[in-house]
């Protein structure tokens, strides 16, 4: 899991060096290029890398209970 992470983000930055080299050549293409490596990164890299942090962690342990903080 951890090394199809790295994979992705390692992708990611490929696919954004890339869209910065093109966009100085070809302004529109290389704007696609930068906008569909952010989707990626936002909707791809982003949810994988949050599950694969949280998989195994009980997150109760990290909310209030469900009356509430006690008052004093």
């Amino acid at each position: 899991m951890k090394t199809l992470l790295k994979l992705l983000l390692l992708a990611e930055m490929a696919l954004l060096i890339w869209g910065f080299y093109t966009k100085q050549t070809d302004i529109q293409k290389g704007d696609v290029i930068i906008g569909s490596a952010v989707v990626m990164l936002a909707f791809v890299l982003m949810p994988f890398f949050l599950y694969t942090r949280y998989k195994d962690k009980k997150l109760s342990e990290y909310m209030f209970p469900k009356e509430g903080p006690k008052k004093k």
